[in-house]
This record gives structure tokens, sequence and C-alpha cells, in this order.
């Protein structure tokens, strides 16, 4: 399996295919396992690349999640692009993986081309926002997905999962933006696809429209069906428009 160096940490990372690069982005609580389905599917023609986040799934943890949560992860990414030396890249990032991706675009626009940015939170969290997430999250534990969880990060999963909460609470209880820089500088397309109906999200289209209004080359299609994340909601429906996206064919 394969691993790269950052920050004194084993960060474990997933390559397949040829061709364009394409970087997948996972978001909080998860891991680059919750693309096993898209990795085979975009592999087919391109090079697909999916990191497990610092503090997830099979990369090294950390004792505190840090504050600039998305930023920093946005640099992890940044410096796996750099050591495979990857031009040109394509990126899909959901949920929290949207704002990774939009703030390595931020910090490096000439080697970012496309960005679909999938389930977007925007720029801040409210504290009734994080309020509802702990809910949720703690219900989640007595159910099935507390299996997924253990499955994807190990015998600690619940710790992983309760500091990715303790930063949320921090960061919406300091008012702390989630992106880092100036949208305008980014000079690719970019998509943000989402559900109305998300229920971790709520008024996505105001938040989503924040983001894009930034942006110079932006487009929003969100969907009166799905749940959070798009992406995995509604899976065939992304998978498709993601294509044309990428491949300049949408609209």
């Amino acid at each position: 399996m394969p691993f790269f160096a950052y920050d004194s940490l084993k960060v474990f990372y997933r390559i397949e295919g040829s061709g364009k690069p394409l970087l997948l982005l996972h978001g909080n609580t998860v891991s680059s396992d919750m693309f096993n389905q898209d990795i085979p599917f975009f592999s087919k023609n391109r090079l697909v690349i999916a990191i497990d986040s610092p503090g997830f799934g099979k990369s090294d943890r950390l004792p505190l999640l840090r504050d600039d949560f998305w930023y920093y992860n946005s640099q992890v990414a940044l410096s796996l692009c750099k050591t495979l030396k990857l031009s040109q890249i394509d990126i899909i990032g959901t949920s929290g993986g949207s704002i990774v991706a939009l703030n390595l675009a931020m910090q490096n626009p000439s080697i970012v081309d496309h960005i679909i940015a999938d389930s977007s939170p925007g720029n801040y969290l409210t504290k009734n926002e994080v309020s509802v997430i702990k809910a949720e999250r703690e219900h989640s534990k007595k159910t099935p997905m507390a299996d997924y969880w253990k499955h994807i990060h190990g015998s600690d999963w619940e710790r992983v999962i309760d500091l990715d909460t303790e930063m949320l609470a921090r960061v919406a209880g300091n008012n702390l933006p989630l992106l880092v820089g100036d949208l305008s500088v980014i000079s690719g397309p970019v998509l943000f696809t989402g559900s109305l109906k998300d229920e971790t999200i709520p008024h996505i289209e105001g938040k989503v429209a924040e983001l894009a209004l930034q942006i110079k080359k932006s487009m929003v299609l969100l969907f009166p069906a799905g749940y959070h994340p798009f992406l995995i909601s509604r899976n065939q429906e992304f998978r498709s428009i993601a294509q044309k996206f990428l491949n300049d064919d949408l609209l």
C-alpha cells in the first residue's frame, strides 16, 4: 500500500489507472474508502488518486485536528501532487473535501483544471449546525454506521469521530472560516453539485451561491432528490454529470 510522508506523518493514498490526473477528496469522518466504487469507474481513462487525510483511514493519527483543518488537508494533498509530479489535475471533493479542493486551488491555481465541489458546507459553520451534526453522529454510533466507521478507521474509530466533532465545535464557536484565500484566483471551471434536501447542510443553495459568485467560471447544479452527500446518494446521476463536466461537455 502506498504512503507518502508529510509533516512527519505517514499518509495513505490510492492510485489507479492512467491519463489525466483526477484527485478525489473525501469528507469529514470518512476516508478514501468512500470512493471504492468511483475509483474503478473514473480510472478507466484517468489516473485517479485518493488520499486518506491525516487522522483518518489508514493514515497516521493526530492527537488533535487543527482548526484550519480544510486548509491543512489541502496542503497535504498539494504535497502529494508535487511528490507525484502532477499537473493540470482535475479534482472531485465531496462535503468537507469540497472545501479542501477549493483551498488547494487557491494555493496553487496553475496546477488545477476542473473542480467539482459536491455537497459543500460553505465558508462558515454555525453552532446550531454543529449541534445537529453532533447529535446525528452520536445517534449513528448506535447504528450500522458504527460498523462502517470501525471498518475504515479501525478499533479507535470512536476517537477519530469525536476529534472531528470537537474540531467542528471549535471552528463554529470561534466563527472561523473554512476557506483561506481569495476564490477569485481560481482560474479553472468549478461545478457545485448537491441536493436541496441535504439534511446536513441547511440552506445549501445560499451557502453554495455565496462561493460560486466569487469564482470566475462557476456553475451550480442542485437537485430536488438525494441526501448528504449527493455523490453517494445519487451516485449514477453524479457520475454522468461529472463525466460531462470534466470533458467540457456540460451545457
